[in-house]
């Protein structure tokens, strides 16, 4: 009989007609399909090529991952992302539902000391999967640094509004809906340590709040105070 082939033998790979070589430890270390395959029969095989049936140019991405464990953003494609989970890149697939995630801002909420694997699942449970966000028209949301998204984050913030006497009442108000603020009337430094104890954290912006953020509704004479202070934090993650 032949002799077993250790994990580290040359692999010849045609992918989609293109040719690649490579290690089958390489393979095997990062893809359960590659692990899979890639054991048993073949171990003990002469066969010298496998044909995968595949995107060459999403591959040839992967495979350059593969050996050096990063991959850049602007490299990733759909194409890249529906192999990646095709072949069982755990790691990868994880790491791409993280960002995508929190590029979304939206899903179950979670606290920011979510293990990976609650934000993996909550992902799961949002949107089915790579595959179903892909062909849900998401895509282009994980490509997205920092996105700019209002529903990343909610708002709050520390207001002095004017008393029907003449007189100034400081307003602590919280902007997590489209039904309204809850606002509380406390002095400055209540209002600040209230806020905080929820998470929230002074805004680094000098810009006065948008009052799009408020409701398409909302209008500057709506809330005629002076806005003091602006906060935010995480909504989710």
């Amino acid at each position: 009989p032949k002799a077993k082939r250790p994990r580290c033998s040359r692999v010849a790979l045609d992918v989609g007609g293109v040719k690649f070589v490579t290690s089958a430890s390489t393979l095997t270390s990062n893809s359960h399909y590659f692990a899979a395959l890639l054991s048993g029969d073949w171990a003990e095989s002469g066969d010298e090529e496998l044909y995968i049936d595949q995107d060459p140019a999403a591959f040839k991405v992967l495979l350059d991952y593969m050996r050096s464990g990063m991959i850049k953003v602007a490299k990733v494609d759909e194409n890249v992302l529906l192999l990646a989970e095709f072949l069982g890149m755990e790691t990868l697939v994880s790491a791409t539902k993280i960002r995508w995630l929190v590029n979304l801002g939206r899903g179950p909420s979670l606290s920011d000391d979510s293990s990976d694997e609650e934000i993996v699942a909550a992902f799961d449970e949002e949107y089915g999967g790579i595959n179903k966000a892909i062909g849900a028209g998401l895509f282009p949301s994980f490509l997205a640094m920092n996105p700019p998204s209002k529903s990343q984050s909610e708002v709050a913030e520390i207001a002095m509004t004017p008393r029907p006497d003449g007189g100034n009442t400081v307003v602590a108000r919280e902007f997590v809906g489209r039904e309204g603020p809850n606002e509380t009337q406390c002095g400055p430094l209540s209002a600040v340590n209230g806020l905080c104890s929820k998470g929230y954290v002074p805004s680094c912006s000098h810009v006065a709040y948008d009052y799009e953020c408020r409701g398409d509704e909302a209008r500057g004479d709506e809330y005629p105070e002076v806005q003091l202070l602006l906060l935010r934090r995480r909504k989710y993650i």
